[in-house]
């Protein structure tokens, strides 16, 4: 592991982060507007879909031309940092597009009284 990918997936970790906050805040003010929490997961992984899907399409368009420009240029340190970048960033998608809505959508079918007990869960 050299350090420009080491900072290529730190990139990705921080954006999985901001996603995933995204995310949840979008969670957090439809519970706030009174809604049901089923209908309130679903409403916040609607509207916060569009963000995300353009945040990652970002990175992934800039890791993409790090890596050009590590052929190119034949400098295997930016091309590694392209790797990092996009081998993360494809992680990072799957996971806030597949997985989050999945762990979401249980945790929402979850009894209401564990959920109440367990508050925290969903970061309400």
């Amino acid at each position: 592991i050299s350090l420009p990918s080491l900072a290529g997936f730190g990139l990705a970790v921080l954006l999985a982060l901001r996603t995933h906050l995204i995310i949840l805040e979008q969670l957090r003010d439809e519970t706030r507007m009174g809604r049901p929490l089923k209908r309130a997961s679903r409403n916040g992984l609607e509207r916060a879909q569009s963000t995300v899907m353009y945040a990652h399409l970002g990175l992934l368009l800039v890791a993409i031309v790090v890596c050009i420009v590590g052929l190119v240029s034949t400098a295997l340190a930016i091309l590694w940092l392209g790797t990092a970048m996009l081998v993360g960033t494809c992680a990072s998608s799957f996971a806030t597009m597949v997985v989050t809505p999945l762990l979401v959508s249980l945790a929402s079918n979850a009894p209401q009284e564990w959920l109440q007990e367990r508050d925290w869960l969903l970061g309400i």
